[in-house]
């Protein structure tokens, strides 16, 4: 079965953590696996390629000018997509509340099945929630899922 896993980072942390080992006994079991994340120093990405599975970083730009971010956030989902057509995977899974939205803008139409594990009970957007700037605060609220 070929899976397609999108997290946020590969970072130290737990959610990282929980898709490093879940991605190793995958392969194991013989599935084909894919992972893409966002963002981050990558601090699993060299074990994960180390038990033969390929990971693909979305975004090598920082910035914070906000109309860059949201140039920057248009062109992951669309590389995004690109990668869920060439790869063809029989399932999608994301993590972290960010991938979560990428991968169901980037998967429609495409068939796919979804499938959304939830590390985080939270407001995706809760620090924005709290700044004075009314395109920031109507994106968080556009994003709430």
């Amino acid at each position: 079965m070929k899976i397609l896993h999108c997290i946020t980072s590969l970072d130290k942390g737990g959610a990282e953590t929980h898709l490093k080992d879940l991605v190793i006994a995958q392969k194991r079991s013989k599935d084909e696996i894919l992972v893409v994340y966002s963002k981050g120093n990558s601090y699993w990405s060299k074990h994960i390629r180390k038990n033969g599975i390929k990971t693909i970083k979305l975004n090598k730009n920082k910035s914070t000018n906000l109309i860059l971010i949201i140039v920057n956030i248009i062109r992951e989902i669309i590389y995004l997509r690109k990668i869920l057509k060439n790869y063809k995977p029989h399932i999608l899974h994301s993590h972290l509340p960010k991938m979560e939205i990428y991968c169901w803008f980037a998967s429609l139409n495409l068939n796919l099945k979804l499938i959304v594990t939830k590390h985080l009970d939270n407001f995706f957007f809760d620090k924005l929630k709290k700044d004075k700037n009314i395109i920031l605060k109507t994106l968080s609220y556009l994003f709430y899922i």
